[in-house]
């Protein structure tokens, strides 16, 4: 409903809500993904859920296509000392054995809620990396990093 109720201005460009996907197993969330890619349309994925995220990431291997993933959060959900949980569901999408990541992007994240190895792993991968407190003083900072997004969390 609020959705709706915003204004559109791009009138060359077509929008349609596919509505709430019924299934919920991932494998099958996966599948959709890769059929709206194939047919060379933009999914805008709205959710809350770590395994949509999945989801979507593992839609493009198939493809053989590379995504580029930027994460908006307080903090960078990896860790090497765990198993995968919704608390790193990141750790999947960075050490995957078939990974079809290009880049990834921590965007927002507060440094003390983000380990050094973490940080360390980023800058490492040549992964972007972008901290509130850098938004905060000047928002469009973060403009280059969602661009280029093929997904966005």
């Amino acid at each position: 409903e609020q959705l709706y109720a915003l204004k559109f201005h791009f009138k060359d460009l077509q929008i349609v809500d596919l509505g709430n996907i019924r299934k919920q197993q991932p494998a099958f969330f996966t599948q959709v993904i890769q059929e709206l890619i194939s047919s060379k349309i933009v999914p805008v994925i709205l959710g809350k859920h770590t395994n949509e995220t999945l989801a979507q990431y593992q839609a493009y291997p198939p493809l053989r296509k590379l995504s580029n993933i930027v994460v908006i959060d307080e903090q960078i959900h990896f860790s090497n000392q765990e198993k995968n949980t919704d608390s790193n569901y990141l750790n999947p999408i960075i050490n995957g054995a078939q990974s079809g990541l290009f880049n990834l992007g921590a965007i927002g994240f507060q440094t003390h809620f983000v380990s050094t190895e973490t940080l360390q792993l980023f800058d490492n991968q040549h992964f972007d990396t972008l901290r509130l407190g850098k938004i905060k003083a000047d928002v469009s900072n973060a403009e280059p990093f969602i661009r280029d997004a093929d997904l966005l969390k």
